[in-house]
């Protein structure tokens, strides 16, 4: 089982703030652990998340994603681990299920350089693509999720961006509701000492995500 935690808020936090919410996850198991930030940040490692934190400098942001991997689809390497990145490092992405159909998705994606040998990174790649051919990030995402066989729970960061997407399907995923903004779990334990207001995803639900707000879509539609 992997651990996923993204945060966004109207004002910074510490990027060792959001590593310490993705450790109350540690129970779920984990072989390497890494985070990616709005200012393109992105740091893995394999190991514990206590020798990591200890390693990272700290640095502050308004939205992160992190994310500890359980190997499923290749070793256990720092290229394996999370968060993926797209080709030009425009967005990150974490990746919590099995992609079934990965191979074949990845077979349209000759012209995209992979770093790892994860199912997780084609999601990254099939997303960049769709983005290359003139579709929204949500749109892109909604793609995915049309063709997608197995389970995932996503959360993609754009660099330079204070925004989250969100999606998921037959694996959890739940958003906190806190007094700075929001979080994003694959376990409502991350926040659970912050706050108990919580809204958990169903599956084919995704979520664009801003400090002020969330809209939640399913089949492209708004969810009210």
């Amino acid at each position: 089982m992997c651990g996923i935690v993204g945060m966004i808020t109207h004002q910074p936090f510490s990027n060792k703030e959001l590593l310490r919410a993705l450790k109350r996850l540690e129970y779920r198991g984990y072989d390497s652990v890494g985070y990616a930030t709005m200012e393109g940040t992105l740091r893995k490692s394999v190991g514990e998340i206590n020798a990591f934190l200890e390693s990272v400098p700290e640095q502050a942001t308004m939205a992160a994603i992190s994310h500890t991997r359980w190997a499923t689809h290749g070793g256990v390497t720092n290229e394996n681990a999370h968060p993926h990145a797209s080709c030009g490092n425009g967005f990150f992405l974490v990746h919590n299920g099995i992609i079934e159909n990965h191979e074949s998705l990845r077979e349209n994606l000759e012209s995209h350089t992979f770093q790892s040998e994860t199912d997780s990174e084609v999601i990254a790649h099939f997303i960049e693509q769709k983005v290359i051919e003139g579709k929204s990030i949500k749109e892109a995402i909604e793609d995915f999720m049309s063709v997608a066989k197995g389970t995932y729970a996503i959360l993609l960061l754009p660099a330079g961006e204070r925004v989250l997407y969100a999606a998921k399907k037959d694996s959890p995923l739940v958003l906190g509701i806190l007094p700075e903004g929001f979080m994003v779990s694959s376990d409502i334990y991350a926040f659970s000492d912050r706050s108990q207001k919580a809204v958990f995803f169903e599956d084919y639900e995704m979520a664009l995500i801003t400090a002020q707000e969330v809209q939640f879509f399913k089949n492209g539609i708004p969810v009210e």
